[in-house]
């Protein structure tokens, strides 16, 4: 099943294949060339990947940018205009709306207001990108999206609770349709635990860090901020995903002195950093010698930047 908001399965394959090249990953040799270095330290960042918007892919001229960015303009004020986050939000939420099936690049836009650039140079779904914009709106704007969105979400949510339980395909779509909302924010960590209990962790992981991705700002709730992250942390050290610990490091110092209970023991995030960035490379370096070069598979190692 592909995540809402993830990449067509196309890009995911192109995403891979240049993050290994970038990252000086596994290349074919001819017979007298020497075996690739090893990395000296798992957790080195990547550069930024260089994407091109194609015509096949999405328009960068065609409607899906140009709402996205009329959403901008109105949220940043220009002209003389007072910013409207109100107008921005109602934009944004009828471009997630509208189904496009365009690419837009994530945080590469003259308005560029947000709190990190993780995402910069990759390209996500319009609804996806509408769905990001709308979570770094200020409170005025949020209250509108909580406000259209937030009753159908609830109901929706109560009624997936009270079949059989839970019932995974109904917040799935929740947390499609509606992951700024509360009740969607709630959906998407109940379908983090149901994946985490079927030992499924790279679902598990996309959707933990989808909901620390679109929580604005994750200091406004810190503790929660990071058992989610301890959860995360969890997940990707399975995965033996190196560069998601890295992201997910740099997400810690959004939230200093946060501290969640793990096995009975109240801990904080810098010691979860600590000791994840330690277990992971413990893991790699466990690695038979021959599979030490491996590049983390696409789908773990694209975990971060969904």
């Amino acid at each position: 099943m592909r995540i809402p908001g993830s990449v067509p399965s196309r890009l995911v394959v192109a995403i891979g294949l240049a993050a290994v090249a970038l990252a000086g990953g596994t290349r074919p040799c001819s017979a007298g060339d020497d075996p690739a270095p090893a990395r000296a330290d798992p957790l080195e960042p990547n550069p930024p990947l260089p994407f091109v918007l194609s015509t096949i892919e999405g328009d960068p001229s065609g409607h899906a940018t140009r709402l996205d960015a009329s959403a901008g303009l109105l949220l940043a004020g220009v002209a003389g205009q007072e910013p409207d986050p109100v107008a921005a939000a109602q934009a944004w939420m009828k471009l997630a709306e509208s189904d496009e099936a365009a690419l837009l690049p994530v945080s590469k836009s003259p308005w560029d207001y947000a709190p990190t650039t993780l995402e910069d140079g990759l390209l996500w779904p319009a609804a996806e990108v509408a769905f990001t914009r709308l979570a770094l709106l200020p409170s005025v704007g949020r209250d509108v999206v909580e406000a259209r969105w937030g009753p159908v979400a609830g109901r929706a949510l109560v009624e997936a609770i009270a079949r059989a339980g839970r019932s995974p395909a109904a917040l799935e779509e929740i947390a499609t349709r509606y992951p700024v909302t509360e009740a969607g924010a709630n959906a998407l960590l109940l379908c983090a635990e149901l994946r985490l209990e079927a030992g499924d962790d790279a679902e598990a992981a996309r959707h933990l860090w989808r909901w620390l991705r679109l929580r604005h700002p994750p200091i406004e709730t810190p503790d929660r901020v990071a058992s989610v992250v301890a959860r995360l942390f969890d997940a990707l050290v399975r995965l033996e995903d190196a560069r998601g610990v890295a992201a997910l490091s740099r997400v810690c110092l959004l939230v200093p002195g946060a501290t969640t209970r793990v096995n009975g023991v109240q801990i904080g995030v810098e010691d979860l950093t600590a000791r994840a960035v330690t277990q992971v490379r413990a893991r790699i370096a466990r690695r038979p010698v021959e599979r030490r070069l491996e590049p983390t598979p696409i789908e773990s190692t694209h975990l971060w930047s969904l």
